[in-house]
């Protein structure tokens, strides 16, 4: 599997702050923070998605019940809680604007990259069929993204034909969903796919 090409990630978000941003972590001359916004969905159905980004881009116009806008790329980063390895998904964001039009949400993800774990059935909560993998976007300096994907059952006769290996382009929108385990609630955030082709 090529990783020297960069694959394309570009994430356009209009949400509101729901949970302000605290500080995350520190990189030489770089200060970063992590908050949460709030994007509603055609079905209405709400999303609370992770931000992360440099403090410089922060003012007191960026707060909780603020609606703001986004330019940002899916990032990962893996850690261990626990002795168990699990892997953190967000938008960084490179540039945050309020958003006058309070109310108007937008969420729109264009990436590539390629597909490294064969897609897996699973099931909604309502039923509809779902097959989900793993996507690996390469990013300049490097590093590997590897962004969980999903693909609805519209479709599925694509999706079957989807191979480890493969390079693909989708559009899609970044998402956030729950589940209990061990009577603990449990989120996840991933991509789901609109449309998608091989390249």
């Amino acid at each position: 599997m090529p990783k020297t090409t960069v694959n394309r990630n570009i994430v356009y978000l209009k949400g509101i702050v729901v949970a302000p941003f605290e500080f995350c972590y520190t990189l030489p001359d770089k200060v970063f923070y992590r908050g949460y916004i709030e994007v509603i969905g055609l079905s209405g159905i709400p999303n609370r998605l992770p931000i992360v980004t440099e403090k410089r881009m922060l003012n007191e116009d960026i707060k909780v019940g603020s609606y703001i806008k986004v330019n940002a790329n899916l990032r990962t980063r893996n850690y261990k809680e626990n002795e168990i390895n699990k892997v953190d998904v967000y938008a960084f964001a490179y540039d945050i604007k309020p958003n006058n039009k309070a109310g108007k949400f937008a969420n729109q993800v264009t990436m590539e990259g390629y597909i490294c774990k064969q897609p897996q059935i699973r099931y909604s909560p309502t039923g509809n069929k779902l097959y989900s993998t793993v996507l690996a976007n390469n990013r300049e300096s490097g590093i590997v993204n590897y962004i969980p994907i999903v693909f609805f059952e519209r479709n599925s006769k694509e999706a079957e034909q989807i191979k480890v290996g493969d390079l693909i382009q989708l559009k899609g929108r970044f998402q956030s969903r729950t589940y209990w385990k061990n009577k603990e609630q449990k989120s996840v955030y991933e991509v789901a796919i609109s449309t998608f082709k091989k390249i």
